[in-house]
């Protein structure tokens, strides 16, 4: 079947033109997941500056405050977790996400390993990961903690587990809404106190400065002698 050079020039370019659409969408969709495109977004939504302007503020942003904070400490990564405003049930996929710093090795590990063990190094990282979600408004799952250790899910449910047996109550995305907004650092640095632990140990474990640990425990000692000078005293 003989095709004239026009009609096979056209049907090429309508191919061309195809394949620069499908190029063009895919380009699209995967800029829609990216940390530019959700600022680009909040300034156009959330400031009323119009896309070309938000675009452009987007990029001095960027190069100018965000390019050192890109370069990470040894033993720290990016992880993308659940906002911890996010319900319970709620599907996965259309869930609020937020982008968080995770500490995976630090010098203070090697100390822990020398005088505990391995294992009692993983509990301690376990406890480590979920406050620092917790710190930066997000939570992990024991999928996630899973997947940042190299662990089984099942591993880290018996880490888990033996944290509760211990009293701490590990804000993972499943004990948060479980229980409530109720487990919370500063409730957790009242309950070490009452365990005798000291102020560093405090700040360490739940990653909080030890004059915000000093604060939670002051606080506490307060509204405890103020509720004890008003309850009357049995006879």
């Amino acid at each position: 079947m003989y095709i004239s050079p026009e009609k096979s020039h056209k049907t090429n370019k309508k191919r061309q033109e195809s394949m620069d659409l499908k190029v063009r969408h895919k380009r699209e969709r995967l800029l829609y997941r990216m940390d530019q495109y959700c600022l680009i977004q909040d300034l156009n939504h959330r400031y009323n500056l119009s896309p070309a302007a938000a675009e452009k503020l987007s990029e001095e942003i960027r190069d100018r405050y965000l390019g050192l904070d890109e370069r990470l400490p040894d033993g720290t990564i990016w992880y993308t977790a659940i906002d911890i405003e996010e319900p319970a049930g709620k599907p996965l996929k259309l869930c609020r996400k937020k982008r968080i710093k995770l500490t995976l090795h630090s010098m203070e590990d090697l100390v822990v390993e020398e005088e505990h063990g391995l294992a009692y190094l993983r509990y301690e990282k376990v406890r480590r990961l979920c406050w620092q979600a917790y710190n930066q408004g997000a939570l992990l799952t024991q999928e996630d903690i899973a997947r940042v250790l190299t662990m089984s899910v099942s591993g880290v449910k018996k880490i888990v587990a033996m944290h509760r047996r211990d009293g701490n109550r590990l804000p993972t995305r499943g004990n948060y809404h479980d229980i409530g907004p109720g487990v919370s650092h500063k409730s957790e640095a009242v309950r070490m106190f009452l365990r005798g632990m000291t102020p560093s140990d405090m700040s360490w474990r739940i990653h909080h400065s030890m004059y915000s640990v000093e604060r939670y425990v002051r606080d506490f000692c307060v509204v405890f002698r103020l509720i004890a000078r008003d309850t009357p005293r049995s006879v």
